[in-house]
């Protein structure tokens, strides 16, 4: 990968870091995930949101630590730090653990 590459990579990082800054979390109620734009209906248009993205908005929703959802899951701290960050995807099987162990449903942890 040249130079370009790895600036236009950057790049994409730092713009989604910015926007993800800007955004209020998401909040559990009932066992569903509300986001503060949609005002309840449920309709909301998640630009730019990962799966990791929702991880983490639904662990801090429930006032649990990165540690916690690491045994709940199976995985390392570090992992779930990497997932939730976006330098690591979620392979759908431990999405469903992911959802078990948050208290949701896949569906949930899934933007759009």
């Amino acid at each position: 990968m040249g130079m370009g590459g790895f600036r236009d990579r950057a790049y994409r990082v730092n713009q989604r870091r910015k926007n993800l800054e800007a955004k209020p979390m998401a909040k559990i109620a009932n066992g569903h995930i509300s986001c503060p734009h949609c005002e309840g209906t449920g309709q909301i248009e998640l630009k730019g949101a990962t799966v990791g993205d929702m991880i983490l908005a639904a662990r801090k929703a429930k006032k649990m630590r990165q540690e916690d959802l690491a045994s709940g899951v199976g995985l390392s701290r570090a992992q779930i730090a990497n997932i939730e960050s976006g330098r690591s995807d979620v392979p759908l099987k431990t999405l469903a653990r992911f959802a078990d162990a948050l208290g949701t449903t896949m569906r949930d942890l899934v933007p759009g």
